[in-house]
């Protein structure tokens, strides 16, 4: 999978929507397929966020490159193990021509999570809950999505806006901003991708001051060199779901380790802020092909505080 293409799991509005109900819709993605196979990581021409031209074979998808004898025939077939008809290592292109979004779907979340290759890194909580008794008293917070959170409130519904979409040949930008999901505040959220590193900027403005709470959703607990001190969270009922909780207090740029994945974390010079950490409920038993990733069913929390006017938060994922 093209890493510009991947790019587009990540794409991310600043707000976080609220479902109204506990069904979760979808779109349909099987079928047909243009594809390309690229053994010599050759990438393809683009321009925007388009390709030059059509790529020019098809590839029934779900589905193998194997399976669409797509590759290089196997020559030493045995009885012995397992042998592919058609063996492939390599990058491979994916494009599907037209995919078609309802218009009842124009003020539904764009929520944000990230993939190193194995598994999630930064999860998005909030569709992977329904029916559990934490449903509508965690998992539909804004608190549980890897957004922004003001003066401990939940989002409002609204719309927000993509500003902007670029694809590059090793990874790609995007942009997308918000002025309604709370009052007074605008906010703005930009991705880049480049080869295995992704930066985050997520911006918020005011002329009022607020608590502001930059959350990642992490899926490994995140490893400090600083140890944290115990603290409660009482800010609103949502926090007390976050449990363990420690804070520590930064003026400088922050890394850390979670799972293979290192994170940094910058914000403007010598401002200082709050991270806390703790532990909160995850993606519930119930997918056992799933959870054999997860097999804690815990999330993990990383919470950037600032009380101020602004917000301006960097992380940069060395994937």
């Amino acid at each position: 999978m093209p890493r510009y293409l991947l790019l587009l799991l990540f794409l991310a509005c600043c707000c976080h929507m609220q479902p109204q109900t506990a069904q979760r819709e979808s779109i349909p993605l099987n079928g047909i397929w243009n594809f390309k196979l690229d053994p010599m990581n050759v990438s393809i021409p683009v321009k925007g966020s388009n390709l030059v031209s059509k790529l020019p074979e098809t590839i029934v998808l779900p589905g193998s490159t194997d399976q669409a004898g797509k590759g290089y025939k196997t020559q030493d077939m045995t009885s012995i193990r397992l042998t592919r008809l058609f063996e492939y290592s390599g990058a491979a292109w994916y494009e599907k021509d037209n995919i078609f979004v309802p218009q009842g779907w124009s003020n539904k979340q764009l929520s944000i999570s990230i993939h190193n290759g194995e598994k999630e890194v930064v999860s998005d909580m909030g569709t992977s809950a329904y029916g559990v008794p934490a449903f509508t008293r965690w998992y539909r917070k804004t608190l549980s999505h890897s957004t922004l959170t003001v003066d401990a409130k939940d989002q409002r519904e609204t719309i927000g806006k993509l500003v902007s979409f670029k694809a590059t040949r090793d990874g790609g930008q995007v942009r997308a901003a918000s002025s309604d999901a709370y009052p007074g505040i605008e906010m703005d959220r930009q991705l880049t991708l480049k080869k295995n590193k992704l930066t985050d900027v997520f911006t918020a403005r005011s002329t009022d001051k607020h608590t502001y709470d930059y959350v990642l959703i992490l899926t490994d607990k995140p490893i400090f060199a600083a140890t944290g001190k115990p603290i409660t969270l009482n800010d609103a009922p949502v926090y007390n779901y976050i449990t363990k909780a420690e804070t520590r207090t930064a003026s400088a740029p922050v890394s850390c380790k979670t799972g293979s994945t290192e994170l940094i974390i910058r914000l403007p010079e010598n401002q200082t802020f709050e991270i806390i950490t703790g532990e909160a409920p995850g993606i519930p038993p119930g997918n056992e092909r799933v959870n054999e990733k997860y097999p804690t069913h815990l999330c993990y929390p990383l919470i950037i505080r600032v009380k101020d006017k602004n917000i301006k938060v960097e992380t940069e994922w060395k994937l």
